[in-house]
């Protein structure tokens, strides 16, 4: 909690005012990641600005903002960690020295997924694939 000089500090009252006072600094960054995104160009769905919007917690959103700076897509706000960026950039690797062509819109598929459990699993479609595309069929048999 922030020290504060309230009247009345340790009560109920000066809570309440801390707590407003977080969740307006919560709204104004929230309100700045959206913009940063917006006047990028970078299209913001539905489910990503819930996420956003929904978060309380300051810290995670100034990470957030940071990343709206550079970010390519909404979602790479939320890349958790480097193994993340490192497995995508693998994968690609594989593909390229494979010499399986990558389009675009595949590419940005596999670069701004956050979801470990799937790139793990494009990763090693990647090491037997005969297409790009061969990563997301659903397996059969």
């Amino acid at each position: 909690m922030v020290a504060t000089f309230f009247p009345g500090r340790g009560t109920l009252i000066e809570e309440t005012y801390l707590a407003g006072k977080a969740e307006g600094e919560a709204e104004g960054r929230t309100t700045l990641i959206l913009r940063a995104l917006e006047k990028r160009g970078i299209e913001v769905s539905g489910k990503v600005r819930d996420r956003v919007v929904s978060c309380t917690d300051l810290a995670q959103l100034t990470i957030w903002f940071d990343r709206s700076l550079t970010a390519e897509s909404a979602a790479d706000l939320f890349i958790r960690n480097p193994e993340d960026s490192e497995l995508a950039a693998l994968t690609l690797r594989i593909l390229d020295k494979r010499g399986i062509g990558v389009p675009h819109p595949v590419r940005r598929r596999i670069t701004s997924c956050t979801d470990l459990d799937q790139l793990t699993t494009w990763f090693d479609r990647a090491l037997t694939a005969e297409a790009a595309d061969d990563l997301f069929a659903e397996p059969t048999g």
